[in-house]
């Protein structure tokens, strides 16, 4: 397996086309368009829009403090995060995934901030884990147990390092992208981990199979966590960074409303790492 991926992430890298010696930043309307459809998309007032919000812009603040700072983004991330305070921590099996993530989500950013917050009851927490990986969502499973093991809540199911890796890739590299944000506090702190380096470069193997790919929801995950570990001045980080310019629309959206808030983050912390003229 280890070498149809190498030869794969080859044959990837051949097809793409080469890095220009100077590739143009993300100018600084393209962080405005995203920020614009960015919270156009999360106005709703389900959990997964409300949580998506308030996560985002959480981590916008401790990413690219600057471009936060420049936009005006501390009363409505202040809005944002008091409105976690309605939702709910029920976590009853046949929840969908995407909900129990926003609703542990809620929990966590009202923690990391140090307000007030309902308990998520440990037994609640694990029998969901449980549910998750029972029905084959394992991704999820060892995330919402890694997210509350890193607050102390520690319900964490006997789940193997990197399980998705020979189940796909797709789903392995998220799991990389959130060791990252495991690390980091979610962008609010520098890496430490002593596998940072070893994630990097496998992170600089996968580009050109996601820029093949078009993921761009993936590609702007990538993205920021190259620009957590001070990767931004590469040509990974510039194909990257093209293929999110190339299928952000004219209103600013990408795909979906994960997409864009991952958008958003690219190419706010590219405009914080490299400031773009007017």
């Amino acid at each position: 397996m280890g070498g149809h991926r190498a030869l794969r992430d080859v044959m990837a890298l051949f097809r793409l086309p080469g890095t220009p010696a100077h590739p143009p930043s993300p100018r600084t309307e393209a962080v405005d368009r995203a920020l614009r459809a960015f919270l156009s998309l999360t106005e709703g007032e389900d959990d997964e829009a409300r949580a998506l919000r308030a996560l985002t812009l959480h981590m916008l603040e401790g990413h690219a403090p600057g471009a936060f700072a420049r936009r005006g983004l501390g009363p409505t991330l202040e809005a944002a995060v008091a409105v976690l305070a309605e939702v709910p921590l029920a976590l009853p099996e046949g929840l969908s995934p995407d909900v129990g993530m926003a609703r542990v989500d809620a929990w966590y950013v009202r923690r990391e901030r140090g307000l007030p917050h309902a308990p998520l009851e440990p037994h609640v927490l694990r029998s969901y884990l449980e549910h998750l990986e029972g029905g084959g969502h394992r991704l999820h499973a060892w995330l919402l147990g890694e997210m509350a093991a890193t607050c102390g809540l520690d319900v964490r199911l006997p789940i193997p390092a990197r399980a998705m890796r020979d189940v796909s890739r797709v789903a392995d590299l998220y799991w990389l992208t959130h060791l990252y944000l495991l690390d980091t506090r979610y962008l609010r702190a520098a890496p430490k981990h002593p596998d940072v380096a070893a994630w990097t470069e496998e992170v600089l193997v996968a580009m050109p199979w996601v820029v093949e790919q078009g993921h761009v929801d993936l590609a702007a995950e990538l993205v920021f966590c190259l620009q957590c570990v001070g990767e931004a001045g590469g040509g990974a980080h510039a194909a990257l960074l093209s293929l999110l310019a190339r299928q952000q629309q004219p209103d600013g959206r990408m795909d979906d409303a994960h997409a864009t808030a991952g958008a958003l983050l690219a190419f706010a912390g590219a405009e914080e790492r490299h400031p773009f003229p007017g």
